[in-house]
């Protein structure tokens, strides 16, 4: 009975350990972010308009990605002027564990691009780029942002 009491235990005990192996090294990303939050717009004529925002998003994409369960804030400013609009800004993203990531984005015209520069917890480390582009046109609240885009790009740990 003792004998079999321990390979019980080992069995649980070396499969337990396994759950926990250290995460990926490197990988690919594809996700959908949705958002939502405050916007300011100041708009003086048709081709000369800017706003910011402040929005809290959310990311959908497979579970074992980088960006499963992970929510965050981005804040930004873009401007639109006689036809040309461009956009910048950061955001700081949390998994359910409270490790952080942080990054920023640019974009102009339609596609844009982001790159992470600093992580905490199991995130130090973390070398991201990849692009981005708006996932249509969605109804706006007077004073707020909602939209999703569509990001895709690699990532990998030093």
């Amino acid at each position: 009975m003792t004998n079999s009491l321990l390979k019980v235990t080992l069995v649980l005990t070396f499969t337990s350990l396994s759950a926990y192996a250290a995460p990926a090294k490197e990988g690919d990303i594809d996700a959908i972010q949705c958002g939502h939050g405050p916007a300011f717009v100041s708009s003086i004529a048709p081709d000369a308009s800017a706003g910011s925002y402040s929005i809290t998003v959310q990311v959908v994409t497979k579970e074992g990605s980088l960006y499963h369960n992970v929510s965050g804030i981005c804040s930004g400013a873009w401007q639109l002027l006689k036809g040309d609009y461009s956009e910048t800004g950061s955001c700081d993203y949390v998994d359910p564990q409270g490790d952080h990531f942080f990054g920023i984005y640019t974009r102009k015209g339609g596609e844009g691009e982001f790159k992470v520069h600093a992580g905490t917890g199991k995130y130090v480390g973390l070398e991201q780029t990849g692009r981005f582009a708006p996932l249509g046109e969605y109804f706006q609240v007077p004073g707020e942002y909602r939209g999703c885009i569509k990001f895709a790009g690699h990532w990998k740990m030093k």
